[in-house]
C-alpha cells in the first residue's frame, strides 16, 4: 500500500517537472526569436542607412555635373559677350556750346566747351584747362580768359585701345560792357506864366497877362473858367528824364460872393491852348481830368500832386513840349444876379518837381 502511495507521488512530480521544463524551454524560444528579430531589424536599418548614402552619392554627383554644366554655361557666356563687344579706340570733337560771355564781377570773358568722344571701352577725357573744376562734368570745360588774353584749350580722350587729342583756340570775344549809368537825382520848381495865364468869361472874351485868373461865374451868371500855363523847356532839354514826385501848388488868394452855392465840383484838366486864349474853341468841353475838389465855404487852396498829374507831364517832356498848361472850372453856376469865384494869382501858383536823369 505504502509503495504504491510512493508511485503515485513519483508519477506527479515527474509529470510536474516535465510541465516545468517545457514552460522554461518555451520562454527561452521566445527571447530567441525576439532577439533575431531585432537584429534583423537592425539589419534592414542599416541597408536604408546605405540607400540613404547611396541616394546622398547620386545627388553629390548629379550636383558636380550641375556644377560642370553651369562653368561650362558662363564660359560660354564670357566667350558670346567678348564676341558681341567690338573694342575701338577713342574720337572725339571739340564744340563751343556756350560763349563769349561777360562776367562783370571779377571782369572775365569766359567759354564753355564739350567734348563729342566716342570709344569702347568708354574713354576717359582729361583737360588742359577747367576753371569750373569739373562742375559740369568729364566731357564740358570753363575756359576764363582775362583781357586780351588767348588759349589754346586741349582735350585728350583715352580708352584700352588708344588715345586721341583735340584742341580749340579761345580769344577774349566779349564786347565791352555797358557803363551803369551814373543817376542824377534833381528837383524844381516853376511859377505859372503870367503872360501865358488868364481867364475866359462868357460873354466878356479873353484876358490874360493880369495876374488875374478867375474861376465861377460873372455879376450876370455867365461862366468863367481859368487858365494856367508852366514854362516847362528846361525840362523837355533834359535827356532820359524821368519824374519821381510832381505837385500842383495853387493856393486861392481871393473869394467873391458864394460860390458853393451855385457849384459843388471845380474840375482841373490838363489842356493844352497854346500862347493865346482863342474863344470860344478854348471855353469849349475838353482836357485830361487831373483832380477834382468839392467847394464849400472852407476851400482855401487847390493844391495836390497825384500818378495822374506825374503821368501828364511825363507825356509833355518826352513828346517835346514847352509848355504845361492847364483848364480850370465849376461843373454848375449860380442864378443869383451876382459874381460867384475864386481869384487866383499865377505869380503864387507853383509846379514843383523831383526827378532823375541817367548820364
Amino acid at each position: 500500500m505504502k509503495r504504491n502511495k510512493f508511485y503515485i507521488f513519483l508519477i506527479i512530480l515527474t509529470i510536474i517537472s516535465l510541465f516545468s521544463f517545457a514552460a522554461l524551454c518555451n520562454q527561452c524560444a521566445v527571447d530567441t526569436g525576439d532577439k533575431v528579430d531585432v537584429e534583423e531589424d537592425e539589419t534592414v536599418v542599416d541597408e536604408d542607412d546605405a540607400d540613404t548614402d547611396d541616394d546622398i552619392d547620386t545627388d553629390n554627383e548629379d550636383d558636380t555635373d550641375m556644377d560642370d554644366d553651369t562653368d561650362a554655361s558662363d564660359d560660354d557666356d564670357t566667350d558670346t559677350d567678348d564676341a558681341d563687344t567690338e573694342k575701338e579706340a577713342p574720337t572725339m570733337t571739340l564744340e563751343i556750346y556756350e560763349g563769349p560771355m561777360y562776367s562783370a564781377a571779377d571782369d572775365i570773358c569766359y567759354w564753355r566747351v564739350k567734348a563729342n568722344v566716342d570709344g569702347s571701352p568708354n574713354p576717359t577725357i582729361s583737360w588742359s584747362r577747367d576753371n569750373s573744376n569739373g562742375s559740369f562734368g568729364t566731357k564740358k570745360a570753363q575756359v576764363n580768359l582775362n583781357r586780351g588774353e588767348t588759349y589754346t584749350l586741349i582735350a585728350i580722350a583715352t580708352n584700352s585701345e588708344g588715345s586721341v587729342e583735340k584742341s580749340i583756340v579761345l580769344e577774349w570775344g566779349c564786347d565791352e560792357p555797358e557803363p551803369e549809368p551814373e543817376i542824377i537825382t534833381g528837383d524844381m520848381d516853376i511859377t505859372a506864366s503870367n503872360s501865358g495865364s488868364g481867364y475866359i468869361a462868357q460873354g466878356f472874351g479873353a484876358t490874360m497877362g493880369t495876374n488875374e485868373v478867375f474861376i465861377g461865374d460873372t455879376n450876370v451868371d455867365t461862366v468863367t473858367k481859368g487858365y494856367l500855363s508852366f514854362n516847362i523847356s528846361d525840362l523837355s532839354d533834359m535827356d532820359d528824364i524821368t519824374f519821381t514826385d510832381v505837385d500842383l501848388r495853387i493856393p486861392i488868394d481871393e473869394v467873391g460872393g458864394e460860390p458853393w452855392l451855385g457849384a459843388d465840383i471845380i474840375n482841373i484838366k490838363v489842356f493844352y491852348y497854346g500862347s493865346n486864349l482863342d474863344v470860344p474853341e478854348d471855353f469849349e468841353i475838353g482836357g485830361e481830368l487831373v483832380k477834382t475838389f468839392n467847394i464849400n465855404d472852407s476851400l482855401d487852396n487847390l493844391s495836390f500832386g497825384n500818378n495822374t498829374l506825374k503821368s501828364e507831364l511825363q507825356d509833355a517832356v518826352d513828346s517835346g513840349k514847352s509848355r504845361f498848361q492847364f483848364k480850370l472850372g465849376f461843373n454848375n453856376k449860380s442864378n443869383n444876379g451876382m459874381g460867384d469865384w475864386y481869384l487866383l494869382n499865377p505869380d503864387n501858383v507853383t509846379l514843383s518837381v523831383e526827378y532823375e536823369v541817367a548820364e
